[in-house]
């Protein structure tokens, strides 16, 4: 039974917030033309970022980073695409508040600012690519993030980071290229820190940028094997392209000082079986 243990104020706060507004009468008429509005400002939002993106993906083949508010304002609502979000949410039930943060191949610090900034206390964002940092710095700027030209094939940046993302990257590097850099980023983390982002199989054969191969999620796990003791990877199928969604630490994961928390529960006949990535199996006869 779920209890309601809400003292007597709140109690009368919460029933006093079902009732109308005195004003409601006069406010509607603005709420609908609010609402109308913002239809057609959506629409045209919708039909200006189609374009940008069609002219982008004709005439600008070879840029390496993408402005993902075309994800938002098109391909989600158009398309129903929503795989751009899911490297956000995963990266950021697993940031620590107050965070000092590394994001390598920031892009165009869509990611940075709308999901990583509002948990972390600083982040030091880099790219290889002074036009995406210039779109990052113009169009997701935010007090806490640092945004840097950075060649990680040469080093990463100075310090201890409690948290290194990497999203999508290693696959323009080669496999030497990407064991060199994860072993720095194990050096940055120490060894209560983690390390978390994704890399995908691709079915495209010929894209020439791409210089090595993931086809499983074992795969991805031999990548980090070698410098961090426990890692865990997720993926998800698309149609032009499989995810993997990797965290990797020596300490346990989730991390404790994390925000989440992974249970995995089954029933089997007449016996509850649960796995809390924590603390390992359980079981309870029911």
């Amino acid at each position: 039974m779920v209890r309601d243990s809400r003292t007597g104020d709140e109690a009368d706060e919460a029933a006093g917030a079902t009732r109308a507004h005195p004003l409601l009468p006069l406010a509607r008429p603005v709420i609908a033309f609010l609402q109308q509005l913002n239809r057609v400002v959506r629409r045209l939002s919708l039909f200006t970022h189609r374009l940008q993106g069609a002219i982008e993906g004709h005439y600008d083949r070879r840029r390496m980073w993408f402005d993902h508010y075309v994800d938002v304002n098109w391909k989600l609502p158009a398309q129903e695409d929503a795989m751009f979000l899911e490297r956000a949410v995963f990266n950021r039930m697993l940031i620590a508040r107050d965070a000092h943060l590394l994001e390598i191949a920031c892009g165009d610090g869509y990611y940075t600012r709308n999901f990583y900034a509002p948990l972390a206390r600083t982040i030091v964002a880099v790219d290889v690519d002074p036009s995406a940092l210039a779109f990052a710095r113009r169009s997701n700027h935010r007090a806490n993030v640092r945004y840097e030209l950075c060649d990680v094939r040469q080093g990463l940046p100075t310090g201890e980071f409690g948290h290194v993302i990497w999203d999508g990257g290693m696959l323009y590097l080669t496999l030497g290229e990407v064991d060199s850099i994860i072993g720095w980023i194990h050096d940055r983390v120490g060894p209560a820190g983690i390390f978390s982002g994704y890399t995908y199989a691709d079915y495209v054969e010929t894209r020439p940028y791409i210089r090595h191969r993931v086809n499983e999620s074992q795969d991805v796990a031999n990548l980090l094997l070698p410098h961090f003791a426990n890692v865990v990877v997720l993926s998800s199928t698309h149609p032009d392209r499989r995810n993997f969604y990797f965290a990797a630490s020596d300490a346990s994961l989730p991390p404790p000082a994390g925000r989440s928390e992974l249970l995995y529960a089954c029933r089997d006949g007449d016996r509850r079986w649960s796995v809390d990535v924590r603390s390992g199996p359980t079981s309870s006869t029911t």
